[in-house]
């Protein structure tokens, strides 16, 4: 997707608890070989293993992307044309709509205050619909809405 025609944009980054219990966990490893050999070692284990994982938590997040053409969420995207009805959903709303095995879900465990459920309209589709969890699904259900309903 090129950036000018993205209309909508997330990164579903994890929460600050998520950061700070990686690094607890990171500190104990460096604590650990820090007292097996020398402290220097133990701060350069903390330092360099503690930025390698707070990268993989910012760049292994997924994405949810709306253009005019498709609807990208993670790896996965789909051609708007395919999109049919959007509901935002709360809380108890999620947890009863991750019970549906078949649908594509993007989901995240600390995201999982709120979310939109996409119905599919292709029949070749083996999803029945998408479900995404999202820090703003008004505003992603919003995006999604054709252009012709707005207004």
């Amino acid at each position: 997707m090129n950036a000018p025609d993205v209309t909508y944009r997330e990164r579903l980054l994890p929460s600050i608890w998520v950061f700070i219990v990686v690094l607890a966990l990171v500190a104990m490893l460096a604590v650990a070989v820090g007292a097996a050999y020398l402290a220097i070692y133990g701060w350069l284990t903390f330092i360099g293993l503690g930025a390698l994982c707070i990268a993989g938590l910012i760049f292994g997040s997924p994405v949810i992307t709306v253009s005019d053409q498709a609807l990208g969420a993670g790896r996965a995207q789909i051609a708007r044309e395919f999109l049919g009805a959007i509901e935002v959903l709360d809380a108890g709303q999620m947890r009863a709509a991750q019970h549906v095995a078949e649908r594509f879900m993007v989901l995240r465990p600390w995201h999982a205050r709120g979310g939109v459920l996409i119905a599919l309209t292709d029949a070749a589709d083996p999803h029945p619909g998408w479900l995404l969890t999202t820090k703003n699904p008004a505003g992603l259900a919003v995006a999604l809405m054709p252009t012709a309903s707005i207004g």
